[in-house]
């Protein structure tokens, strides 16, 4: 009986990518793991041209490895890079939150606080508290019109966001401090105290350093 042939098109080769970059970045792919196209190929629904296209992707993104005469892999978490990111964002983020604090309206104040308790009520899932951390630091690129900023730390930040992950997912370390330095953030944004909100964020984007020995601990095998 014959097959159904998988037809090709851009939007599929965009699902795929993106199905595989959030499996590379939430370590259902795990690094050092070998990928093969072929296999990737019967598994998902995309066709054998979208998944090439998509691994090529990767591969120019440092998220796949090819190693000679023995395959593709799942990248080792770049630390370099991610260190380099992290920096960006260190010198960008403390003036985006003082400058929303003119742009915040009480709605704006109510919706963090909820936030924060989802994510407190979420911390055992790795997932969804990722999700919600995300969602503070975007909120504030958002308010002040720097979507596009956003986007572009976003596209920089993907081995940063790997470690965040592991720092998240660690048993080694305390979720706890996250929340507290978004809560503390938000009652100086509460407080119109825009100077004690840029030095708590700026204090907040230097976990990646004072984290880094207990994640790679926790993960040897991914750096």
């Amino acid at each position: 009986m014959p097959t159904t042939r998988k037809t090709h098109t851009p939007l599929q080769s965009d699902q795929a990518y993106h199905l595989l970059r959030q499996q590379i970045l939430t370590f259902d792919l795990v690094p050092g793991q070998k990928i093969s196209e072929t296999k990737l190929t019967a598994d998902l629904p995309y066709g054998r041209t979208p998944i090439r296209e998509a691994i090529l992707q990767l591969k120019s993104e440092g998220l796949l490895t090819v190693v000679p005469q023995s395959g593709t892999y799942i990248a080792k978490v770049d630390l370099q890079i991610a260190e380099q990111a992290r920096y960006a964002r260190e010198q960008i983020e403390p003036q985006i939150m003082r400058d929303a604090l003119t742009r915040l309206t009480p709605a704006d104040l109510d919706w963090l606080d909820n936030l924060l308790v989802e994510q407190a009520t979420d911390a055992n899932e790795t997932a969804t508290f990722f999700a919600r951390d995300e969602a503070f630091h975007q909120f504030f690129y958002e308010r002040t019109g720097h979507e596009l900023l956003w986007r572009w730390l976003k596209d920089l930040s993907k081995q940063l966001d790997r470690f965040r992950w592991l720092r998240v997912a660690s048993q080694r370390l305390d979720w706890q401090a996250l929340i507290a330095e978004h809560q503390a953030i938000l009652t100086a944004l509460r407080h119109n105290d825009a100077d004690t909100a840029y030095r708590i964020a700026h204090t907040h984007l230097q976990h990646m350093i004072a984290d880094q020995l207990a994640v790679i601990a926790s993960y040897p095998d991914y750096f």
